[in-house]
């Protein structure tokens, strides 16, 4: 299936997406930054959440086939490192993510296949759930902290990669430091039932809806793209 990026798209629905994540929590806003979703091929994925193995991390991708956006230059897939991300700090820069998240960390890809491994966030950068929540949302329980990762990046942060059905239906990853449910109306549905560990946040304008999984849903798929700068 080919989606075309439609021109000038990407900024107006960042912020559009931007806006119905901020009804969850405020710095919401300068982490969710997918980018366009073009041609994408099938791939295999394991478990999230409830997915820890103690000091070994998550497995979030085990040889996962990716696609490159139309247009990505066939010199460019030889790269495999994509352990950066934007920095909390300072969302015009990109850092590594050892940084927020404890070892062992892998983002590779090898040969056109994923591997994803996630440690822990770092307990100084967890963030409360509850933080900014909107009035109409009930959080059970409501001492949980969160950490959110929407695209990796390469080492220069002219390529990222993201997770995405279509240009209406992105997933970012998001942990929780305990099982937790997200519920309610606001300007969207909330319907989340996060597991302790690693999950996939879906936001969908389409549906107006945010979800939860602990595997990734039918349909969304990972894909590398090249920065237009």
């Amino acid at each position: 299936m080919l989606l075309i990026r439609p021109v000038g798209w990407n900024t107006s629905w960042v912020r559009k997406q931007a806006r119905l994540s901020l009804l969850l929590m405020k710095n919401i806003v300068k982490l969710f930054g997918i980018i366009a979703l073009v041609t994408v091929i099938g791939f295999s994925m394991a478990a999230c959440g409830g997915d820890e193995d103690g000091d070994a991390g998550s497995t979030i991708a085990s040889g996962a086939q990716v696609a490159y956006e139309e247009g990505f230059p066939e010199e460019s897939k030889s790269i495999g490192e994509f352990n950066w991300i934007s920095d909390l700090d300072d969302s015009k820069k990109t850092v590594q993510l050892s940084k927020y998240i404890d070892n062992p960390t892998t983002v590779k890809i090898t040969g056109g296949k994923l591997d994803i491994k996630l440690g822990k966030p770092k307990s100084a950068y967890l963030d409360s759930i509850t933080n900014g929540v909107d009035d109409n949302l009930t959080v059970t329980p409501k001492d949980v902290k969160t950490f959110f990762i929407q695209e990796f990046c390469a080492i220069d942060d002219r390529y990222y990669l993201y997770c995405a059905k279509s240009v209406e239906e992105v997933a970012i990853l998001l942990y929780v430091d305990k099982n937790v449910t997200v519920k309610g109306t606001a300007d969207g549905e909330y319907d989340m039932s996060l597991k302790q560990g690693w999950n996939f946040m879906i936001v969908s304008e389409k549906t107006g809806k945010v979800t939860s999984s602990t595997t990734l849903p039918d349909g969304y798929k990972w894909t590398v793209g090249k920065a237009n700068r």
